[in-house]
Formats: C-alpha cells, sequence, structure tokens
C-alpha cells in the first residue's frame, strides 16, 4: 500500500473520541435562529443551543469546532425545531411564554429581526437519548434535545427515557438489513 496524500500532515483522529452529552435537563442559549420549512412543508424555527452552565457548558461549541477543523462546512451539532404555523400556534406560543420566564423583560418582537431577538436568550433543554439506524445496519444511540422547559425547571426535571427505534416496521432505512450470503470463499 501507498502512503495516502497528506498522511504526514494529517491530524490523528479516533472513533469514539466525542464524548457523549448524558440524558438530563441543561440551561442552554440560543446561539442562532432563522425560520425555515420542514419535510412537509411546515414553517418552523431552527434553533442552534449551546450548554450555558454547569459541567457540560459549551458542549457543543466545542463539539462543533472539531467537526470544522475536518471540515469547513460542519454544522451546528444542537439544533432544536419549534413549529410556528396555525396548526402549531399554540405550542408556539407555550415556546414564547417558556423564553418570557426564562429572560425577564424579554418582548417579542414580530416581523424583520424577530429571529435575531432570540439570540443569546437562555431556556431549559430537556435531552434524551434517541436510537437510530446507522448505515452500518446497527441501531446507535444519539443525545438530542427533545423539548425545552423553563430555565427555573432545570433541576427539578427527570431524566426522560430513552427513545426507542420501533423495529416492528420494515421502513427504518438500514435497520434489519442482512446482506445476501455467499457461499464458499470471499469473493476478494
Amino acid at each position: 500500500m501507498m502512503k495516502p496524500n497528506g498522511y504526514d500532515e494529517a491530524k490523528e483522529e479516533r472513533f469514539g473520541a466525542f464524548k457523549r452529552l448524558p440524558a438530563g435537563a441543561y440551561v442552554c442559549r440560543i446561539v442562532k435562529a432563522d425560520e425555515t420549512l420542514s419535510r412537509n412543508g411546515r414553517t418552523m424555527l431552527r434553533l442552534g443551543l449551546d450548554i450555558t452552565e454547569g459541567e457540560y457548558t459549551g458542549f457543543f461549541r466545542e463539539r462543533f469546532d472539531a467537526l470544522r477543523e475536518r471540515n469547513e462546512e460542519a454544522k451546528w451539532p444542537c439544533m432544536y425545531f419549534q413549529l410556528i404555523d396555525e396548526d402549531a400556534v399554540g405550542r408556539f406560543k407555550g415556546f414564547m411564554a417558556i423564553l418570557k420566564e426564562s429572560n425577564p423583560g424579554f418582548k417579542e418582537v414580530w416581523g424583520d429581526g424577530f429571529e435575531e431577538s432570540l439570540k443569546g436568550k437562555l431556556l431549559g433543554g430537556v435531552f434524551r437519548e434517541e436510537e437510530y439506524a446507522g448505515n452500518d445496519g446497527k441501531i446507535h444511540v444519539s443525545t438530542k434535545c427533545a423539548w425545552v422547559i423553563p430555565v427555573s425547571e432545570v433541576e427539578t426535571t427527570p431524566v426522560p427515557e430513552m427513545k426507542k427505534l420501533d423495529t416492528t416496521r420494515g421502513d427504518q432505512g438500514t435497520f434489519g438489513y442482512q446482506p445476501p450470503t455467499m457461499g464458499g470463499d470471499i469473493p476478494f
């Protein structure tokens, strides 16, 4: 085997180098916000969050910086999505109440500047472990922000149960994929 181009200059990387955030509730800061459409065409807010208190302060900034070292186009690793269309207006109003409770003096800025007014605001993020089917056909686990709460409730919110992958359905990506068996020797 020939030495790959750039081998001597490459930074060593190892699998499992990223520590995983434990499930639980954390005080978070909104670091980015924009309005976008869901896969189903529904209007929603896309919020980038980072942990701002405790042992895991800056957890997602650290991960993002490490990702950017390898890929300049890396995306922020912690996103929370809030539907804002008329079918979700009650939940959106609840989200806004959480922001007001967590940020005394915060007032909505409707129209231009709304998303910008959310940046820097605090809220409680409830993170849970979620199973997903990997491209390798195995079940993996990630930790994601499942819902938000007022900052005042972070200390008393119990750790949520893991969201298990529904393995009874046949549409779970590569989950359950079994490559065809080949008789005899390996063909290479």
